[in-house]
């Protein structure tokens, strides 16, 4: 069996941010970017503006280039990352960009985000949350896979539609992983020294050095808690107490199942989004 080695600098670019990422997804994505790496290919980002309606999609050249009235259609697919990166996956504030445009753009009457990811960075899912917010025309989300990040990023839309009946949606929690090689040299070739007031800073991460991992934990914590109470408060999530837990409790689940939990509005295809973002644009109230 090959080996998998991770170059230093992608390591440590892993281990320098909060994620919130669908494991499973998270590996295979990361085996893709780092074999098309290995190859020079960089990531192809979908065309950033195209117009959809009853006669299919059309790609555009800019926003000012689109007819009065019309519905855009912007994709994301990838690992959600905030800042654009070297091997072409576009940033999620570009995104917010075409989007904050978008809203400002009398040709734009709504928009059709197709987003497909299994999470990514937790600040590119609060740059989404705040985009969403601050919407003054609606947003319809379609998608075949949707974990963790992204489900933050979605779920103040207008509508949440999966794009088939294997679409999956969830990992709903947070974790984080430790670098236990890093950790050992961090330890055997580093000397910390802090100011005598400074007695609470770089804490949690202090404290995992010293083998205690409770102040590490209670840090996941609040970030879970506060994960499954943004998505409590934006989307209806049905069934008992108990299916409600279990919905919140990080599984990964198909749309059908879904659906009836309250995750997504419905399943459809492209022109079942089209007719739901219509719909949406004559009773939109900003």
């Amino acid at each position: 069996m090959n080996k998998i080695i991770i170059p230093e600098a992608f390591s440590n670019y892993l281990l320098s941010t909060t994620w919130a990422i669908d494991m499973e997804y998270g590996m295979s994505y990361m085996a893709k970017v780092l074999y098309s790496q290995s190859l020079g290919i960089r990531h192809q980002q979908p065309a950033p503006f195209s117009v959809v309606g009853d006669g299919g999609v059309t790609q555009v050249d800019s926003l000012s280039s689109m007819s009065s009235g019309s519905m855009l259609r912007l994709r994301y697919s990838g690992a959600m990352v905030t800042d654009d990166q070297v091997c072409g996956q576009e940033g999620i504030q570009t995104l917010a960009d075409r989007m904050y445009n978008a809203y400002s753009s009398k040709n734009v009457s709504g928009i059709l985000l197709e987003l497909n990811s299994g999470g990514g960075e937790g600040l590119s899912a609060d740059i989404m949350g705040e985009v969403m917010a601050d919407r003054n025309k609606p947003v319809v989300v379609r998608t075949h896979i949707l974990g963790s990040a992204a489900v933050k990023a979605a779920v103040q839309a207008d509508e949440v539609i999966a794009s088939n009946p294997n679409a999956r949606i969830g990992s709903i929690g947070a974790f984080f992983s430790v670098n236990k090689s890093f950790v050992s040299w961090y330890q055997e070739n580093v000397d910390d020294i802090y100011a005598t007031t400074s007695q609470d800073k770089n804490l949690e991460f202090r404290s995992y050095l010293e083998g205690d991992k409770m102040p590490m934990k209670k840090l996941i914590d609040k970030y879970d808690s506060d994960f499954k109470t943004f998505v409590s408060t934006h989307r209806n999530l049905k069934g008992s107490a108990a299916t409600v837990k279990e919905t919140l409790s990080g599984g990964m689940f198909e749309a059908t199942d879904a659906k009836s939990r309250g995750l997504i509005d419905g399943i459809g295809g492209l022109s079942y989004a089209v007719k739901r973002l219509q719909s949406h644009i004559r009773n939109f109230k900003s």
